[in-house]
């Protein structure tokens, strides 16, 4: 429809009930990527264009935490098998969300100037808000690091930092708010998203359901989550939980 008529499809016309809905399509740049993978080069084109964005994901991870070889041989092969339930379903837009999200990691965490920092989360968010809706996790991610950052000052006693440190937290998610704005249905994607809350409906989408007791999905997350307590742990017991509060505390 897109390269058809040259504007985004914004009324349900492939349906003959709720004709008068009014689509909110969160993702419609991330249809267009793969669309043209698609149209061009088949499942090929597919499976290249989700192997990218895998490799991608696992780039800015790697960046982020200054990762060696050798601790890239160990992590990233049970990071793919973590993901395996949402790798292994094909090329989606989600996937494209998680690569937005290892590229916050790695912006937060880069050693770069205010302003730089600014236009990257910027520019980061301005294409994330048409790719898929998940940006608003990002973008709540984004609030807790920045409201952690200022805690940590706090508890360092740092307090000649709080005030340029919350200005500028609050200039910067205001900017990125106002990135999430650009694009074809403005504020329709908040709506959109705040909608899928309360649903009834959410009951029979299954990643929207609690993991079935002692099923795969369910032992992966324990075991997940016991790695991630006896991580921060060690980190408690080298005393350097401050510097890597932010990061330990999202994961949490």
């Amino acid at each position: 429809y897109f390269f058809s008529y040259g504007k985004v499809l914004r009324d349900n016309i492939f349906s003959s009930t709720m004709t008068d809905y009014h689509w909110i399509n969160h993702s419609w740049a991330s249809d267009i990527f793969i669309y043209l993978a698609f149209s061009r080069f088949g499942f090929w084109g597919l499976t290249f264009f989700g192997a990218v964005t895998i490799t991608l994901i696992l780039f800015f991870i790697g960046k982020a935490s200054k990762l060696s070889f050798w601790d890239k041989s160990l992590l990233f092969p049970l990071i793919l098998y973590l993901n395996d339930p949402l790798f292994s379903v094909g090329f989606r837009s989600q996937v494209l969300s998680i690569m937005a999200l290892s590229l916050l990691y790695w912006i937060v965490s880069s050693e770069n100037s205010k302003k730089r920092t600014a236009f990257m989360l910027f520019s980061l968010f301005l294409f994330w808000a048409n790719l898929h809706g998940e940006f608003i996790l990002g973008f709540g991610i984004l609030g807790l690091f920045c409201f952690i950052k200022v805690c940590v000052h706090i508890f360092q006693n740092k307090y000649y930092l709080l005030k340029s440190e919350c200005l500028y937290y609050l200039g910067l998610g205001f900017l990125v708010f106002c990135a999430t704005l650009i694009n074809p249905f403005g504020f329709g994607i908040y709506t959109e998203a705040f909608r899928h809350f309360g649903n009834p409906f959410a009951q029979y989408i299954i990643e929207w359901n609690p993991f079935i007791l002692y099923s795969s999905l369910w032992w992966i997350l324990a075991a997940y989550s016991i790695a991630l307590f006896m991580s921060i742990a060690i980190i408690v017991a080298k005393k350097e939980f401050s510097k890597n509060a932010p990061f330990a505390i999202i994961s949490l």
